[in-house]
């Protein structure tokens, strides 16, 4: 299971000051970070200015330990937001890619294509549950 202290350092801070959610594969209670290629990141409409503000401290130069990003903000296919973060895992440094969706989590709450929901902050997951005989 991913934890808070696992994720990327923007990623942390769109949980801590935006109210974010996590949703996707990075949500599955059974991920590790370690196969986690992306992170699906929800931000609500009213904190989109918080949210450029990380994105642009996320792809600058990083100090000391931090690695800089491999990849600026662009958008993405969907219309969000894309950047690629390195974060240290053991003596290696991984690159996930971040995609930040300014929406409604009602959106995803409700669409059939999402199973994990998280939200670090609180803890709360949600996992959609299959009922009936899928055919």
């Amino acid at each position: 299971m991913i934890t808070l202290k696992q994720l990327p350092t923007s990623v942390k801070l769109f949980v801590e000051r935006c109210d974010a959610f996590i949703v996707g594969s990075a949500a599955n209670p059974n991920a590790v970070i370690q196969d986690v290629a992306d992170i699906d990141v929800v931000i609500p409409f009213h904190k989109c200015d918080v949210a450029c503000i990380i994105i642009q401290s996320a792809v600058k130069d990083g100090d000391g330990d931090e690695q800089p990003s491999a990849y600026g903000p662009a958008l993405n296919v969907y219309g969000g937001l894309k950047f690629i973060e390195s974060i240290p895992i053991g003596s290696d440094w991984q690159n996930i890619s971040i995609d930040v969706w300014p929406s409604d989590l009602n959106k995803f709450l409700l669409s059939s294509l999402v199973e994990y929901i998280w939200n670090p902050k609180f803890n709360l997951r949600y996992v959609r549950c299959a009922t009936g005989d899928k055919t």
